[in-house]
């Protein structure tokens, strides 16, 4: 974090808020009251008297000291020190408002906790750290561009301006000894219009008794039907504490003439202007710098329809394109399960400027250039987490497989960010039945593969991107290599892994220890963070080691439940089972009755996928130079097909959702069983096929197809194992939360962290 933020003159640093010149006599002497060794509390106290009775931001802004009490809305319940608000919107009960706070200032007793401080001995990591936090707060609840603040050091200041690419930071001054530094900063923010302040001018309050209002309120209590569950998501984004807003889109999908002013809602370079309500956002992205993604379900003024919203900052980068033209591309192209475009369109005049500030090489500039960008799609997802069942789980995740094979042969495009929050569970009513579907969602990483046989397939970027916790072992160690379809095929597994150990039996006692050690952990290899040691050696050998202190004591297994054991005859119960158990009785059944246990199809699958991964490192590993993949494949654009046997579960003419109706079909066995049985006695043949099998989709798929089949009629999703309470183990690498994100973050500047 320490590099995302440049320093600037004082006279430089000006030039943000327009002269509006006030009268310099004024302000001298006015902070004669302060001096050296004032405690943080009188010094707030003394600043905020003296701005208000000197008027110093006029009559339309005041100073409000809000030390004593946290905003209501923030759950990290974060004390704002002072901030400067329009008169009319002042809070009145001494907490600060992070809705409507102009600018925010900040007391530190000496410049010695200085958070900006080039020095290490007065650069004060945890308040840099708070302030950054604080700031993020106000950026998730209202809707800038770039927001102002003040860092009070004593008798010392800093000016500070805030954006998704870092923070400009004046020179230190002294305002006690020249008061007209500060003073004329104040007055001219104060008479700066709100644009200039930092708002999104595109984005317009809803206030209370509006028509669009009542709209809001209306829909949030009308019905959907099966997919009911979108208005719910609505409604419970109409937060009272929150504020509503309508933003526009300027749609780029229909560009039309400039000669063409049939429709009033056009700008003059002939884009259309959609408007959609939102309120609190469904989704958002932790921290302050980045591409601060913020996701809501929204109510299209036009149709009334409640779509979704992606409100981002988007890397703007030659070779990164938007991600509404690959959307719309995949839709041309007949690519199944993914989201429909409706519009988008980037902001207009909507950059960030600190990266511009950079004073070093060009090539070395931390910072990156983002672009205010919106992207609404017709579809809105739940999250993989809602599924039900293993059935339903492995049904969605054939799902988003299959979009990124169709988007991989028929659109020559890479996704590039398989992660937890991109797999999405949505329904479809077939034959009067609910069926889960996939949807493979986010595709602003994506990139183009090269169509020509003769080129390799690749995704050609200069450095890592995507979610850590998800990427390939082999993206994560060599950033620098171009992304291929390997890699996404393994952040697949990983997706998977990553839902099985939370909600299905395993014989891991410690989900939370062991989502750090293999998810979040990172180790130091020449001085950059590179992949974990637990999922490199899983992908190294095949199979997953867990731990009890420090000792490894068994392979990671999933059970599920046959049925509970009668205690008059438990031998003749056990006897019934196909397969010998994996643990007699489940630790967490009740004192009634013991339950037993075999192998879950789900813990067979992934033993598979994991062999299949292993045969391709080792033949990495081996070669002296990067594996070359086979050519690109071509097959015809897939046109719609509108029978049920594409929507169908598991894509079965006679089969519907499993465990609802009757019908199933004819399985002898697992894919490929008895030819990989054949090559058991040549093991060099058998590690070269496995490896050949990640070189397309097609196993992958068949076999999620065939053990989700196996797990019809299974009731066994689980609540929620993970415990982010639990204490570390000796086995993991990194603490979840903060700590992953930091890890994350400082590994590469395009590389992001999520969890659920």
């Amino acid at each position: 974090m320490h590099s995302k933020f440049v320093k600037t003159t004082y006279d430089d640093f000006m030039q943000f808020v327009p002269a509006v010149n006030p009268s310099i006599e004024e302000w001298e002497d006015a902070f004669n009251g302060i001096t050296v060794g004032m405690s943080e509390a009188d010094l707030q106290d003394t600043v905020v008297r003296i701005v208000n009775e000197k008027k110093m931001c006029g009559e339309k802004h005041i100073a409000v000291s809000t030390q004593y009490a946290a905003n209501a809305t923030d759950p990290s319940k974060r004390k704002s020190d002072c901030g400067i608000y329009a008169t009319a919107q002042a809070p009145s009960d001494d907490r600060s408002n992070l809705f409507t706070q102009r600018l925010t200032l900040v007391f530190k007793e000496t410049d010695c906790h200085d958070p900006f401080s080039s020095s290490k001995t007065n650069f004060d990591q945890e308040n840099h750290d708070q302030i950054i936090q604080y700031i993020s707060e106000i950026f998730l609840r209202q809707q800038r561009c770039f927001h102002f603040s003040v860092i009070i050091l004593g008798t010392y200041a800093r000016l500070v301006r805030w954006d998704r690419s870092g923070a400009i930071v004046s020179e230190k001054f002294d305002y006690s000894a020249e008061p007209w530094m500060l003073a004329d900063f104040l007055w001219q923010f104060s008479n700066c219009s709100t644009e200039q302040q930092g708002d999104d001018i595109t984005a317009t309050l809803v206030v209370p008794g509006s028509q669009d209002y009542q709209d809001m309120d209306d829909v949030s209590k009308t019905p959907l039907g099966h997919n009911d569950y979108i208005r719910q998501f609505f409604s419970d984004s109409l937060d009272v504490e929150w504020p509503r807003w309508k933003l526009a889109v300027y749609d780029e999908s229909e560009p039309r003439s400039v000669d063409d002013d049939t429709d009033s809602g056009r700008t003059s370079s002939g884009k259309a202007v959609r408007h959609f309500l939102v309120c609190k956002p469904h989704f958002h992205a932790s921290g302050m710098y980045g591409r601060g993604t913020r996701g809501y379900v929204a109510l299209d003024c036009e149709t009334k329809e409640l779509v979704y919203l992606k409100d981002v900052w988007r890397i703007d980068l030659n070779g990164i394109r938007k991600e509404g033209v690959v959307l719309q591309e995949l839709n041309q192209k007949h690519v199944r399960n993914v989201p429909t475009l409706c519009c988008h369109g980037d902001v207009p005049n909507q950059c960030s400027e600190t990266w511009r500030y950079w004073w070093g090489q060009p090539e070395s500039n931390p910072m990156q250039r983002y672009t205010h960008y919106r992207l609404v799609e017709h579809e809105v997802g739940r999250p993989l987490k809602d599924f039900n069942s293993s059935a339903a789980f492995f049904k969605v995740l054939l799902d988003c497989l299959r979009a990124h094979e169709d988007a991989y042969i028929n659109a020559h495009i890479l996704h590039c960010d398989i992660s937890s929050g991109n797999l999405l569970l949505t329904y479809r009513v077939i034959r009067g039945h609910l069926v889960p579907c996939g949807l493979l969602n986010d595709w602003e990483l994506s990139k183009v593969v090269p169509g020509n046989p003769d080129e390799q397939q690749k995704a050609n970027n200069s450095s890592r991107m995507g979610t850590w916790q998800f990427m390939s072992v082999r993206s994560l160690n060599a950033p620098k290599k171009p992304i291929v379809l390997q890699d996404d095929l393994e952040a697949f597994f990983h997706v998977m892994l990553y839902y099985a150990i939370r909600f299905f039996r395993s014989n891991c006692d410690d989900v939370a220890s062991f989502i750090n050690a293999y998810f979040d952990a990172s180790t130091s290899h020449n001085g950059q963070h590179v992949c974990g040691s637990m999922k490199n050696i899983a992908m190294q050998v095949g199979w997953i080691e867990i731990w009890s202190g420090w000792r490894r004591i068994k392979l990671l297994r999933f059970s599920s439940v046959l049925r509970k054991l009668e205690p008059s005859t438990p031998d003749d119960t056990q006897a019934t089972s196909s397969e010998p158990p994996i643990a007699q009785q489940d630790s967490s059944s009740s004192k009634s009755g013991a339950v037993l246990l075999e192998r879950h199809p789900l813990d067979i699958a992934i033993s598979v996928m994991l062999s299949w991964f292993s045969a391709y490192y080792i033949q990495l590993n081996a070669a002296s130079r990067p594996q070359k993949t086979p050519p690109n494949p071509v097959r015809p654009p897939r046109t719609p097909d509108p029978s049920l046997e594409d929507s169908d579960l598991f894509d079965l003419e006679d089969d519907l959702c499993p465990g609802d109706v009757g019908g199933t079909a004819d399985h002898t066995g697992p894919p490929d069983v008895a030819h990989n049985e054949a090559l058991k006695s040549d093991l060099k043949a058998w590690k070269a096929e496995a490896a050949a099998t990640l070189n397309s989709h097609m196993a992958m798929c068949e076999l999620l197809k065939y053990y989700g089949r196996q797990c019809s009629g299974l009731n066994d999703k689980i609540e929620d194992r993970l415990c982010p309470a639990k204490s570390k183990s000796p086995a993991c690498g990194l603490k979840r939360g903060r700590e992953a994100d930091e890890t994350a973050s400082r590994s590469n500047k395009r590389v992001k962290s999520s969890h659920e």
